[in-house]
Formats: C-alpha cells, sequence, structure tokens
C-alpha cells in the first residue's frame, strides 16, 4: 500500500505549514535569482556595445526584459505562501525553513549567476 503524502499533509496541518513554508521560500530564492540573471545579461550585452568592462543598465532598460518580470512574478508567488505557512504551522516551525531560502540562494548564485566565494 502507497503512502498517500497528500492525505498525510492535509491532516497534519503543521507539516502542510512547512511544505508552504519551502514552497514559498524556493519560489523566492528562484525569482530573485532570475531577476539578478536578467540583470547580470543586460549588463554584458550593454559592456560589449560600449567596449567597457561593466554597464550599469537603468530600470527602464532592466523593466523591459521578460526574464526579469518572470523572476519578480515567481518572487511574488512566494511570499503569500510563506505568510499561508503561518495559518497552518506555528511560528517555531516556518521561521526556521525559511533559512533555506539561505542555502538554495548559495547553490543557485554558484550555479547560474556563476558568482564565486572566497574567505576574506
Amino acid at each position: 500500500m502507497a503512502v498517500d503524502i497528500w492525505r498525510i499533509a492535509l491532516t497534519q496541518t503543521w507539516l502542510l505549514g512547512g511544505l508552504l513554508a519551502v514552497a514559498g521560500a524556493l519560489l523566492a530564492v528562484l525569482g530573485l535569482t532570475i531577476q539578478k540573471a536578467a540583470q547580470y545579461k543586460l549588463a554584458a550585452s550593454l559592456a560589449a556595445s560600449d567596449c567597457r568592462e561593466y554597464v550599469v543598465p537603468s530600470w527602464r532598460q532592466i523593466r523591459r526584459m521578460p526574464t526579469f518580470w518572470l523572476g519578480f512574478l515567481l518572487y511574488l508567488l512566494g511570499s503569500p505562501l510563506s505568510i499561508l505557512a503561518l495559518v497552518y504551522a506555528p511560528q517555531n516551525t516556518v521561521v526556521p525553513l525559511g533559512a533555506i531560502q539561505v542555502l538554495v540562494n548559495f547553490v543557485l548564485a554558484y550555479a547560474f549567476l556563476n558568482e564565486r566565494f572566497a574567505k576574506k
């Protein structure tokens, strides 16, 4: 007999709250990473056309990029999930799960944004 995870999650409200908190954290970090990748891509294309090392894009240039808006939408979808998690689970369960954002941000920044970390 297979375990029905949805039935377990819906009967154990703290587990549903935890899953919502993790989903909200993942969406928020993914959205911010996509936004930053869009900004990096735009800055690189502007720098190549201006023959400079790095150009800071203006808000007008950034807001024309669909990938920036996709990241913004994902970030906005993550916030209500985190708030909804507090309905189903106590704060002392939900808030520590928000630390997943730091770990996932570390991985995504290294893997997709090519950001390297060094000891200072």
